[in-house]
């Protein structure tokens, strides 16, 4: 966007929280997708670009698979199922929730003080104050490796479909609650942008297996920096493999780090000084 400067005016004090919401959102994709209109070649070339790189994944596999060569007892279909799971979540967290990278600029520059001063929840307005078009590739190339992973497993029950979604639904929630600390690190530390993108390079073992990992490690990147949970663990139970305990964990585990994420937020926001004092 050119300018936070946007009336919002539309927004009813009288509507539901929910409805209230959704027409933010709405408003602010419209504008969002005017402003991707302006930029046409290099929206598409980013795009592409994105796509492009995602797609590198199932030739990993192909080169890997043609060579002989098991990737901790999962196929090649069952790989770009994985691997469709976790490029969608991505997508989805660049394409909603990206703005929550643009929090420390906001916070070294004071326009966060733009958001205090509307009538809605802050942390929700900051979530939701642009569309990214950088997700789109990572959406696009996600359902292609889905689809290709689909394509060579048997059709999932509707109870292992059921628990995949639900499972993804949660792992969605808790990379954006990652980011969303990580950000609010801001609050009190000038510079956090080299931690989100180191954070950022660790996301990309979420595209393996993570029973391929050691215990300790893959422990870490399942609930320290939690990238399995939008890949592997989906990705099992759409399989109708067997979770034990974690398919009830993983739900636990990603409602209380939200819970915490939102408290962190505003425990932060307490002590930011605004540009007017």
């Amino acid at each position: 966007m050119k300018s936070t400067a946007v009336d919002m005016s539309f927004v009813s004090s009288k509507a539901s929280g929910f409805a209230r919401n959704l027409s933010v959102w709405l408003f602010y994709a419209k504008l969002s997708v005017m402003s991707w209109l302006e930029y046409r070649a290099s929206i598409a070339i980013s795009v592409f670009a994105t796509a492009i790189f995602a797609m590198a994944t199932p030739i990993t596999f192909y080169v890997i698979y043609s060579n002989g060569v098991s990737v901790g007892g999962w196929n090649f279909y069952e790989l770009c199922l994985l691997a469709g799971f976790f490029s969608v979540s991505l997508g989805f967290i660049d394409l909603f929730f990206w703005n929550l990278m643009r929090l420390p600029r906001h916070v070294r520059k004071g326009t966060l003080d733009y958001f205090l001063t509307k009538p809605l929840s802050v942390l929700f307005h900051v979530s939701v104050r642009n569309v990214d078009e950088t997700g789109i590739g990572s959406l696009l190339s996600g359902v292609l490796l889905l689809a290709l992973g689909f394509s060579g497993i048997p059709t999932p029950t509707a109870a292992n479909a059921l628990a995949g979604l639900a499972l993804f639904a949660f792992a969605t929630l808790s990379l954006y609650s990652l980011f969303l600390i990580l950000v609010s690190l801001s609050f009190w530390f000038v510079e956090v942008e080299v931690l989100l993108w180191d954070v950022r390079e660790v996301t990309r073992f979420g595209q393996y297996p993570i029973s391929i990992f050691p215990g300790i490690l893959g422990t870490f990147l399942s609930f320290i920096v939690p990238v399995g949970l939008a890949s592997f663990y989906p990705a099992s139970a759409f399989l109708g493999r067997n979770l034990g305990v974690f398919a009830l964990l993983v739900p636990v585990y990603s409602i209380a780090l939200f819970l915490f994420a939102r408290w962190f937020f505003y425990k932060g926001l307490a002590n930011y000084s605004s540009a007017g004092g």
